[in-house]
Formats: C-alpha cells, sequence, structure tokens
C-alpha cells in the first residue's frame, strides 16, 4: 500500500507536497501496524481462548487421563480459593506444595483448581510430571505442554501466547505427581532432584502449586510454602452418599462414612458414590461389617471389581473374561511399581526384572489358564486399562493415575512375591507407603481363607509383622514408623497375636528414629499412633489379643506421650490413651503418677528441686489424661471391675482438683486441655456416659473458681461451653440473655487475685465467643480444639452443621470456619504461646507462664509490634527472651522465635496470615479490633505482612 501511495505521488493523478506526503505516509504505515497487531492479538486470543475452553469442561484431558469414578471432589473449596490468591500474589511469590497421600485428592482438587484459575481470568497449565527426569525444568515443561494442547495452532501464535501470558504474568503451573519426574532415580537423589527443580521455580518466580505425597525431599527452612490436604468432613461425605441413594434407607451410611475412613482418602467417597449410583453401596455394607478399617476399604475395593467387572463401560468390546484378565495383568505391573516404589512401570518390567518377574509371571500364567484368556497379553491388556481410566499410556511405560488403586491392584498378586523365601524383605525398606498399604489389604483377603485354598505357602501375619518390624529396625529414619505401623494394621488381621512384639520392638528404637525433613517425621508418628489406637480399640471390641499384648501395647503410647520430642506426637498419644476406655484405664491406672501434694501453693521449684524433665512431662500427661479417663471409663452395669475401674479414674480426677494449689502451671494447663478434649465429644461417642459427663463438668465447675493461669481459664470455657450445647440442634439456645447469663456466672467465680484484680483480656473475648456459641450452635465458628492441628489446614466446612458425629470439633475443622473475632484471639493467643514456650526447656517455660499471670498484656500485643521482630534470622546470633522488651514491659518474651525455627506452639501459616492482612485493607464495622488492640491498622497490616513473609521464607 505504501509503494501504490508513493506512485500515486509521481502520476498527474496526484501531486502532494513533500510534507503532505511524508505525512500520508506515517499515517499509512500507522494504520497498517495496527491493522497488524490486531490480527496478531487476534490469533494470539484464540490460542488463549481454546486453551482455558478446555481447562473449564475438559480439565482431566489436560493430566493425561479420564475419570476414573463419577461424582465430584467434595470439601475442597476453601483449600482452592487460598491457592488462588497465593497464585495472585507477586510481590512475595513462592512455589505451594499440595501435600496428600494417597487417594486425598491431590489431583482432584488440583482440577478444580484448574477451573477456579481458568474463571478468574488466569491461564493455568497443568502437567503431570511422570517422564523420564527431564522435566526439571518445570517452566519447560509446562511449555511443552502448552504447545502440545495447542498444536491446531501455527507455532508462531502458540510462541507468541505464550511470551504473553508469561509477560503479563497470567500464567500459573499446576504440576502433579511430581515425586514421579525421576522414575529411575535412587530415593535420595530424587528427593535432591526435586529440591534443586522447586528452587529453580523459585528463582524464576514462576507461580507454581506442585502436588506431592510427602514432604521428605523439603526440609524446613527451604521457602517453599506447604498446604496440607487434611481430612474432608464426615458430614459432607455423609450428605454426598445420601443425595446420590435417595429412597434407601435401610444401609447405616454414617457408620460406612465413619469407618471406612473416606475423610482421609476421598478416593473412597468416589468409590462410594459410583457404588451407589450402581445400588451396590448397600451390599457393600452387608460384605463390610467387620469393624475395621482395612477390611472396609478392602471390600469397598472388591465391590468396585465386581461392578467393573460386570456393569461399567459396557461399551468396551470385553467379555467378562478379559475384563478379569486385564486386571490380572495390571495387578502384575502395579506389584512391580509397589516393590519399586514409582507410580511409573515400563511395559517390559516383567520380562527385564529378574528377581520380581519370575514369581509373578508365574502366578499370572496360572490365572490367565485357569480363566481360558491366554490370548490376552500386556499390551491389549494396558490399552483396554486406559479406556478403562485405570492406567494412563506413557510411550513405553505404564501410568497408574491413583496411588490406592494401585495398592489395590498389587494386593491382588501380593502372595505371589510373599511366597518366594527372602524376596519381600527385600524390599519393604526402600518401598513406599502404598506397598505397605498393599500389604494391608493382602493381610485382609487372606485373612479367612484356609491352606485347601491354596494358601499352604503363604506367609501368615506372625511371619509379615516379622518382616516389617525387621526391616524397621535396620532403617530408624522415618520410613522405619510407616513399617511399624503397617505391622500394626496387618496384626488386626491376625487376632493381634504380635502386638506386644510389635509394641516391644518400637520402643527399644522410637528414641533412635531420625529424618532430615522433621515435619514429615512427626506427620508419620501422628500417623502411627492412630494406627495403633485403633488396633487396641478392635481388639478389645472383638475379644481378641493377649492381656500381655494389650497391656504393651497401652504402655506403648504411655511412653511416646511422655518422652517423644514433639508435642503434637505426645497430644496423639496420649489423646489414644484417653480414648481407650475402662481398658486402658485399667492398665495405667496404678502407674499414672500423682499430683503433688503440698499445704499451700506450690513456689516454682529451683534448679536443685527440680524433678527433672522425664518427671515432669510424665506427671504432665498424667494431668492431661485424668479427665480423658474419668470420662471415657464407663461403669457398665452388671461389670464389677468397670464399676471399680470407673470409679478408681473419678477418684483420680478428683485428687487432680483437690491438689489444685499444688500443681505447676504447666500442669495445671494439661488438666485443663483434658477437660478441653473430653468436652468435644458428643453424646454419640462410644466413650461418653451421662454420669462420666455430669462428674466431668462439676469437676471443671471447682477447676475454673480456683484457675490461676488465663490459658486455662480459656480452656475450661471453651469445655463448659460445648458440654452445654445440644446434640443436633443449630441455635437451640434462642434466649441470647440466658445465654449471657450462664457464660457470666462462669466467670463470676474465677479468682482474680492471681492476675490482679481483672478478668486477662483473652479470657474476656473466650466468653465473648462463648456467648456466640451459645447463640448460635455453631462451636466450629468461635471455638477450636488444639491450636496446632487448627492450623495445619484450611478446613472444608463452611455452612452449619448438624452434628451427627461424636466430635464437636473434628480434625477436619480448619481456621477458615473461624470468625474475625475468634482468628483474631487465636492468632494473638498462639504468638503469646509462642513466646512462652520457646525453647521447650520445662522450668524456663514454667518460669515464663508465671510472668504472663497478669492481666496485662505485653506492649508488643497491644502497642507496637515491632518488638517481636518476627523476620529476625539466627545468624544475628543468640537473642535471650526479653532482649528486645521495652523498659515497661515486665513479661520479658520478646523477640519471636528466630526465622527458620518452628515455633513451639505452632506456626502461623502464610494462607492464614494473608487472610488476617485481608481482612484489615477491607474496612468494614463487622471486622471492628479485639478490645486490647491500640496499634492502627498500618502497622498492624505491617506486622502481617512481615509474617506473611517469614513463613514463606522458611
Amino acid at each position: 500500500m505504501l509503494v501504490l501511495l508513493n506512485v500515486l505521488a509521481f502520476s498527474p493523478v496526484w501531486r502532494p507536497t513533500g510534507s503532505a506526503l511524508g505525512a500520508a505516509n506515517a499515517l499509512t504505515a500507522a494504520v497498517l501496524t495496527f491493522l497488524v497487531k490486531v490480527a496478531e492479538n487476534r490469533r494470539v486470543g484464540q490460542v488463549r481462548k481454546r486453551y482455558t475452553w478446555q481447562v473449564r469442561n475438559e480439565p482431566l484431558a489436560l493430566m493425561g487421563g479420564e475419570e476414573l469414578f463419577g461424582g465430584d471432589i467434595v470439601g475442597r473449596d476453601e483449600l482452592c480459593e487460598e491457592l488462588a490468591h497465593a497464585s495472585h500474589s507477586r510481590r512475595d511469590r513462592t512455589p505451594q506444595l499440595l501435600l496428600g497421600g494417597a487417594g486425598s485428592g491431590k489431583t482432584s482438587t488440583l482440577v478444580r483448581l484448574a477451573v477456579m484459575l481458568a474463571r478468574r481470568g488466569l491461564v493455568p497449565v497443568l502437567v503431570r510430571l511422570d517422564g523420564d527426569g527431564s522435566d526439571l525444568d518445570l517452566r519447560e515443561a509446562a511449555r511443552r505442554h502448552f504447545f502440545s494442547v495447542t498444536d491446531a495452532f501455527p507455532e508462531d501464535d502458540r510462541r507468541r501466547a505464550w511470551e504473553r501470558l508469561c509477560e503479563d504474568d497470567e500464567l500459573v503451573v499446576l504440576a502433579d505427581d511430581v515425586e514421579e519426574a525421576f522414575p529411575d532415580a535412587l530415593s535420595d537423589d530424587r528427593e535432591s532432584l526435586i529440591r534443586s527443580a522447586l528452587r529453580a521455580a523459585e528463582y524464576q518466580r514462576i507461580p507454581l502449586i506442585a502436588a506431592a505425597s510427602s514432604r521428605g525431599f523439603l526440609p524446613h527452612g527451604t521457602g517453599i510454602c506447604v498446604n496440607e490436604l487434611g481430612p474432608i468432613d464426615e458430614e459432607e461425605a455423609l450428605n454426598a452418599l445420601l443425595r446420590s441413594v435417595v429412597g434407601h434407607v435401610t444401609a447405616p451410611w454414617e457408620w460406612l462414612v465413619k469407618n471406612s475412613g473416606m475423610t482421609e482418602a476421598p478416593l473412597y467417597l468416589q468409590i462410594a458414590l459410583e457404588l451407589a449410583r450402581l445400588d451396590l453401596l448397600e451390599t457393600t455394607w452387608v460384605e463390610c461389617r467387620p469393624v475395621d478399617q482395612a477390611t472396609v476399604r478392602l471390600g469397598l475395593h472388591q465391590a468396585w471389581e465386581h461392578a467393573l467387572v460386570h456393569q461399567l463401560h459396557r461399551e468396551l468390546p470385553l467379555t467378562e473374561v478379559e475384563r478379569i484378565a486385564v486386571l490380572d495383568w495390571l495387578s502384575a505391573l502395579a506389584c512391580v511399581g509397589l516393590l519399586r516404589d514409582s507410580a511409573v512401570v515400563p511395559l517390559n518390567a516383567l520380562e527385564d526384572d529378574p528377581l520380581i518377574g519370575p514369581p509373578l509371571v508365574e502366578d499370572l500364567s496360572r490365572r490367565l489358564r485357569s480363566l481360558g484368556a491366554d490370548s490376552v497379553d500386556v499390551r491389549m491388556a494396558v490399552t483396554f486399562g486406559e479406556q478403562l481410566a485405570l492406567v494412563a499410556v506413557r510411550g513405553a511405560n505404564v501410568h497408574f493415575p491413583s496411588g490406592l488403586l494401585q495398592t489395590y491392584l498389587g494386593s491382588r498378586l501380593m502372595s505371589a512375591v510373599a511366597q518366594v523365601p527372602h524376596l519381600l524383605p527385600q524390599y519393604l525398606g526402600h518401598g513406599g507407603r502404598e506397598l505397605h498399604t498393599a500389604l494391608v489389604l493382602h493381610s485382609r483377603a487372606i485373612a479367612d481363607m484356609t491352606t485347601d485354598e491354596g494358601l499352604a505357602e503363604e506367609p501368615r501375619t506372625p511371619v509379615l509383622c516379622a518382616w516389617l518390624c525387621e526391616s524397621a529396625e535396620n532403617l530408624l529414619d522415618a520410613r522405619a514408623v510407616d513399617l511399624w505401623a503397617a505391622a500394626v494394621e496387618i496384626d488386626i488381621a491376625g487376632e493381634c497375636s504380635e502386638l506386644a512384639s510389635i509394641a516391644d520392638s518400637v520402643a527399644r528404637h522410637w528414641e533412635y528414629i531420625h529424618a532430615v525433613a522433621r515435619e514429615d517425621l512427626e506427620k508419620r508418628k501422628i500417623r502411627f499412633t492412630h494406627r495403633l489406637g485403633e488396633a487396641l480399640r478392635v481388639a478389645e471390641s472383638k475379644g481378641r489379643g493377649s492381656t500381655r499384648g494389650l497391656a504393651r501395647g497401652y504402655r506403648l503410647p504411655w511412653t511416646i506421650s511422655c518422652n517423644d520430642a514433639f508435642s503434637s506426637v505426645r497430644l496423639a498419644a496420649a489423646g489414644e490413651i484417653g480414648d481407650g476406655g475402662t481398658h486402658a484405664c485399667a492398665e495405667l491406672g496404678d502407674s499414672l503418677p500423682t499430683p503433688h501434694q503440698s499445704a499451700g501453693r506450690r513456689p516454682i521449684p529451683s534448679a536443685q528441686q527440680w524433678p527433672g524433665d522425664d518427671e515432669h512431662r510424665a506427671r504432665v500427661t498424667s494431668a492431661w489424661l485424668a479427665p480423658l479417663l474419668a470420662g471415657s471409663a464407663v461403669a457398665r452395669v452388671g461389670d464389677d471391675q468397670a464399676q471399680s475401674t470407673a470409679l478408681r479414674a473419678r477418684e483420680g480426677l478428683r485428687r487432680w482438683i483437690d491438689h489444685l494449689h499444688s500443681l505447676l502451671l504447666t500442669e495445671e494447663i494439661a488438666l485443663a486441655r483434658g477437660f478441653k478434649y473430653a468436652a468435644n465429644r458428643t453424646a454419640r461417642h462410644p466413650c461418653v456416659a451421662p454420669e462420666a459427663t455430669r462428674y466431668l463438668v462439676e469437676q471443671a465447675h471447682r477447676m475454673l473458681s480456683s484457675a490461676r493461669h488465663w490459658v486455662a481459664q480459656v480452656m475450661l470455657l471453651h469445655a463448659l461451653t460445648l458440654w452445654s450445647l445440644s446434640d443436633g440442634a443449630e441455635g437451640q439456645m434462642k434466649d441470647g440473655g440466658w445465654a449471657q447469663d450462664t457464660v457470666d456466672r462462669w466467670t463470676s467465680g474465677i479468682d482474680l487475685g492471681f492476675s490482679g484484680g481483672q478478668l486477662h483480656p483473652f479470657v474476656k473475648e473466650a466468653a465473648a465467643l462463648a456467648v456466640l456459641t451459645l447463640e448460635s450452635g455453631q462451636p466450629e465458628r468461635f471455638l477450636w480444639l488444639d491450636e496446632r492441628e487448627l492450623l495445619a489446614h484450611v478446613g472444608s466446612l463452611r455452612r452449619p452443621r448438624r452434628y451427627w458425629g461424636d466430635l464437636w470439633l473434628p480434625a477436619s475443622t480448619g481456621w477458615k470456619a473461624l470468625s474475625y473475632r475468634a482468628r483474631q484471639l487465636l492468632a494473638d493467643l498462639t504468638i503469646l504461646l509462642n513466646l512462652t514456650e520457646r525453647d521447650g526447656r520445662p522450668r524456663q517455660v514454667e518460669q515464663r507462664l508465671a510472668h504472663t499471670l497478669d492481666h496485662r498484656l505485653p506492649p508488643c500485643l497491644t502497642r507496637t509490634r515491632s518488638p517481636l521482630d518476627p523476620y529476625r534470622t539466627a545468624a544475628g546470633g543468640p537473642f535471650p527472651p526479653g532482649g528486645a522488651c521495652p523498659s515497661d514491659c515486665s513479661s520479658m518474651l520478646c523477640p519471636y522465635p528466630a526465622l527458620g525455627t518452628l515455633p513451639p506452639r505452632a506456626e502461623l501459616p502464610s494462607a492464614f496470615c494473608r487472610a488476617q492482612l485481608i481482612s484489615l485493607r477491607r474496612s468494614t464495622v463487622l471486622r471492628r479490633k479485639v478490645p486490647w488492640h491500640r496499634t492502627g491498622r498500618a502497622g498492624s497490616r505491617r506486622f502481617w505482612d512481615t509474617m506473611m513473609r517469614r513463613v514463606l521464607r522458611g
């Protein structure tokens, strides 16, 4: 066009001046440039529009798979919202790690998050890192995936679209299965490679959200923000089931939700929903009548397999025999992957592996001959397995997208490996948690079989438990804890005959367990204590196990609760004892330490008189257990021994209350914590009896009138509030004046002589929140059970609950459910407790608790928070408590624990700090400051911004 314009200028038609010709050329060039840019932007917009359309409508296809089970994931919306907020932040961007075990819903959560981000105008790129180790550069892996999805467009358009997304910062990378990015690497090398990949993403400032099953590769202080996939709410799972089984009222769905553990592994909820759609769930319940979790889960797996063979995917040209043969082939490959601790298995693995291959091939050949399906080979099996959404084919490899499905398939052929002498023990130490779960399912499958059914050479429960314990003793790292947990679960199928030997093995080696990632070891230990408690309760309910086995079983959590280095593990172990009821009280009642007795108030012992940290921890644990045992030891009519045990437990609690004046403050707080945990049990809890509850309420009132420390007073107010709620009702106390009068009656009896003649501000706020709880009937909005557990995850519940379960505040309750006022109290209470309990030395903690008895809060919580200095690093040298306090501070607690160290009570997560920061930015009368805040809004914003950056920096 410019050439034509200049030709016209030299023709007789048009004779412009030089300046006019230049202006015309400039205008024409500008118009042409604009049109080219418009066309280019249109092509780039088409690429982006096509990709985001596929994210919204076919997100699973982007992950390289199909939906395995019907239904949608439940209870992850709150977590997805927090992750979406984190991906928007440009100032303090850091990789986000989504942490959850097999079946916890990591992939489904990423898919839900991708749809949410796409609706908010961002472009999420979903990448499954199940390659050959070439995905070290996550940005490059995302680019390749983006190009492969938009391959219908010219390469220049795709390249421009990608560059535009990077420039505009509209890209979010969602990476699944980061452990599978390096399937051929050894365990230690794999962890190092994963850390390098995440650090590279942090250096490139890529908005990254990655999913992993364990944080063992991520030690504390790496700057990666960890978001745990906590359990979903039982009521949400139940409601999802009830919506799918309209008209079915015979099966106890509550029993199924609770005993299958589907709140911890939502995959089982999806299986149950699929079975309900096929009208098979009631039959599944009948087959799953035994009470242990593994047996219920195996029943769900077997019912789903039956449905897959006979009812699902009828469009495929497969007979029922061929479907069973496909499952057998995939089971053999899954077994190889479990032994190699990998979800990616080569197609020729059975031929190339000289150790695992021969026994699996022999067993597989026998199965195929008996079926008459010799024509089904491995390639046919994986082809149809992909169409059945069981596996995904990646070149010459097979990928199992679901870890729990791989464990079940592998358990079907685990007998072939277990029968070969010395083969399985070689892999136990190198296998992951999925291998241990497969062994547990395998133990349930063979539990009721006889030797006439071909199990003459099958290793029974004692042999499997011995192998697991021996492997654990040889490892003595975090994996050893999982091996012991698997041994405990397997022993349930063997009448709990090996419980004593397993407990002895754990007790001898527990203190020597070490790990790079302390948080990962902590979670594994807590999981072990829960499995041990479940085994003990199952043994008692079925009359299994020897007396020595039960005694050693309860002695082990007592030892852990007194000696473990993690306070959360100690609490979890003590909680399992408290849920043990009459049996736990009978086994441990006489050996529990009793309260110190003195004529008057007991001063803090001097360094020479201090009884010793071990003895002090034992006494603190005993105080914590006293209310739990008094409430769970049920005096059954006609059972003289149970009645005697219950009376002894109540007498033990009465002694603690009678000698409250002689207790140390840490013992007093532990006793109040026991009341709080006992009050968290609803009337449906198996360890609750009306007579015991009335006794606990009476003793709680006695303790509240004499408690010295505000922490104990807050816990007792929470306990009394929970006891005042009625099961199954919302807003049952319609008269707000009645609720206010009730709480005023509680607080009026508090002895104010230790707090300077006034109620502590935290106690006042807790009382106000107690009134709101009684008026609304929603304790999850205003109360909490444990600060660490609550802050560990966002939670999965937003709407009011009906409280059909046996706990008012279940483990699924997260901090997101709290009201703004409750979050303010939780935050400041946690900060003050972190300052008080720092360093963990019991005598120093006791002294700091004594400094905080007064109702006057330290200036760092009321005026300016600069003395806290939460962004301080340990490289600056030791800073003793009180070194940063102003001259008028009597508490002498600042500064905050240094950056890179774990606070003793709980670390305030970055999502929680971000929520507090966002709340301060929203000026509204509903989000008023708590009474003790006299600092300005700008100062509070600076503090929470610093706290958020502290957590992100690790």
